[in-house]
């Protein structure tokens, strides 16, 4: 008839294909299982020039500082329940000189990874 299969040729048969398969998984599973790098507090971020506020509630803090446009260090960042999330950063404001305040996330492009406050 033909080639007769048996119980140890199909057993053989799929260590030869688990093995090369598991390496591969192994080895693709080291490098892609890495944790992705994140910017570090301190990395710089664009401001589009904006209003500057010394805590992250709008409605209790006035507006204390103008920052102009410019790349500013960004600390790390805070939500507040209805205004949205803020940035702490230091930057060169027209009032106060070289000041560390709190902007609205919009306000800032090029936005690093920082961690949260």
């Amino acid at each position: 008839m033909g080639y007769p299969v048996t119980i140890n040729s199909i057993v053989q048969q799929r260590i030869r294909i688990a093995v090369p398969l598991i390496a591969a998984l192994t080895i693709g599973g080291a490098t892609l299982g890495a944790p992705p790098a994140e910017a570090k507090s301190g990395d710089h971020g664009y401001i589009k020039g904006a209003s500057m506020f010394a805590c992250i509630n709008m409605f209790t803090c006035p507006s204390v500082a103008d920052a102009s446009a410019q790349w500013a260090p960004v600390w790390c960042w805070q939500d507040h329940w209805s205004a949205g999330r803020f940035f702490r950063v230091t930057a060169n404001t027209k009032q106060r000189g070289r000041w560390t305040g709190w902007l609205l996330a919009d306000r800032v492009s090029s936005q690093p990874g920082v961690p949260h406050c």
